[in-house]
């Protein structure tokens, strides 16, 4: 190759080179420019979980304190129940033993009356 060739391909080289400078440090800044974007979504995105996650931990103490009480409840429920289940038991108990009674009771004054009525006649 001659150099009468070759002077045109260096000149558009030279020619060209200001605007591919140019063009790389576009691309550079584009480059810097989407980074700082992509940093501050994600920042943003961080501290919206950071807020959900706490608003979440709240909520779920919340639930547990509750569970809890409910719990206690059921287990002084439990034991009230219990608690009915033995008086009821000794009423119905009490209340035999009563039926009892009166059946005997009964039985003595019908007796008693049908002896009366016998000695009427």
């Amino acid at each position: 190759m001659q150099l009468g060739e070759i002077a045109p391909i260096i000149i558009a080289i030279i020619a060209a080179l200001p605007g591919l400078l140019a063009l790389s440090a576009n691309t550079r800044k584009a480059r810097a420019d989407m980074i700082s974007t992509l940093t501050d979504a994600s920042l943003d995105l961080v501290t919206a979980l950071k807020s959900r996650l706490t608003e979440v931990e709240t909520e779920l103490a919340r639930a547990r304190k509750e569970q809890a009480d409910i719990l206690s409840q059921l287990q002084a429920a439990r034991y009230e129940i219990e608690t009915l289940k033995a008086r009821l038991s000794e009423a119905n108990i009490r209340i035999s033993q009563l039926e009892a009674e009166n059946a005997e009771l009964r039985k003595q004054v019908e007796r008693i009356n049908n002896n009366g009525n016998k000695a009427e006649v």
